[in-house]
């Protein structure tokens, strides 16, 4: 079994050492034009980069907020729960628990709800679920809204009717990253236009 293993090991080291000559062979067999039109991802992806907007400097009024903090509220803010733990029903018939939700923000403060939740749902159904987590958060003392985390692993994935694409070590075999980032743009919109939530103001 040992030497099984040994052996399995070898032939790994060796596929992943001739990983890069086999890319040069391919890349210098399809000619020079081939050649060409594979841009570097790195280059790339600073060149996108470069072409964000500035972000603002919110750090003095974070420094502002965090002076204000009891221990017990920085500690709420560093947890996370997920969606389940604070609805009730399944399926599409999902809804927010209200015992569950005062407890999880207003008793313990917690800071970031994750919706890895086991259905895709309307953007009518998260707009409705993500505005009342984020009414709750606004009723406690300091307001701070929760970090809701959504996976778009590749696409809103639980989006009714969102645009799904491969995996990424499929999307990355195309060596296309114009495509790659077509595809994070998409994603980007969908996953936004699906989860924010009504406007803040109108929760006071």
């Amino acid at each position: 079994m040992k030497r099984l293993t040994s052996i399995h090991a070898v032939i790994a080291i060796l596929l992943c050492l001739c990983v890069p000559s086999a890319r040069s062979s391919i890349a210098s067999s399809s000619g020079p034009e081939r050649t060409e039109n594979v841009i570097d991802s790195d280059e790339f992806f600073r060149a996108a980069i470069k072409s964000r907007a500035r972000v603002p400097d919110y750090s003095q009024k974070v420094a502002a907020l965090l002076s204000r903090m009891t221990l017990e509220e920085k500690v709420g803010q560093m947890t996370q729960l997920t969606l389940e733990m604070i609805v009730t029903g399944h399926d599409q018939n999902v809804q927010i628990d209200q015992s569950k939700l005062e407890k999880a923000i207003n008793r313990y403060g917690v800071g970031s709800i994750l919706n890895c939740y086991n259905q895709a749902l309307t953007p009518d159904k998260w707009h409705e679920i993500i505005t009342e987590i984020q009414k709750a958060a606004r009723s406690t003392r300091l307001g701070i809204p929760v970090i809701y985390g959504i996976d778009s692993i590749h696409g809103a994935n639980y989006v009714q009717g969102a645009t799904l694409f491969p995996q990424e070590i499929g999307m990355a075999a195309t060596w296309n990253p114009q495509l790659m980032q077509r595809s994070a743009e998409i994603s980007a919109s969908e996953t936004a236009r699906t989860s924010r939530w009504s406007n803040l103001e109108s929760l006071k």
